[in-house]
């Protein structure tokens, strides 16, 4: 659903990734471990691009939009079922 450009960026000498891990064991004793490992390659995320329109909530094409769903929605729940009253509608 999203466009997304990506953008290979060089590490450096200081550039670490640091995980903390907590775990129970069986014996119910708590253990936390950490890991350190150095960074060979990074990606940066840009900007998020939405590949589907966005209405604005007071537009027009939103309007139409909701209008359009609501109906899809009446017509498969009527074609969906044999007893249908409005007020379930």
């Amino acid at each position: 659903m999203f466009n997304a450009p990506v953008f290979f960026q060089k590490s450096g000498g200081s550039d670490f990734f640091c995980s903390i891990t907590k775990t129970v064991t069986a014996d119910g004793n708590k253990e936390q471990r950490i890991v350190l490992r150095e960074l060979e390659n990074l990606y940066s995320v840009g900007q998020i691009e939405p590949k589907l329109e966005v209405y604005n909530p007071q537009s027009r094409d939103f309007q139409n939009f909701i209008k359009k769903r609501c109906k899809a929605y009446i017509i498969r729940l009527l074609e969906e079922n044999d007893k249908v009253y409005f007020s379930d509608i």
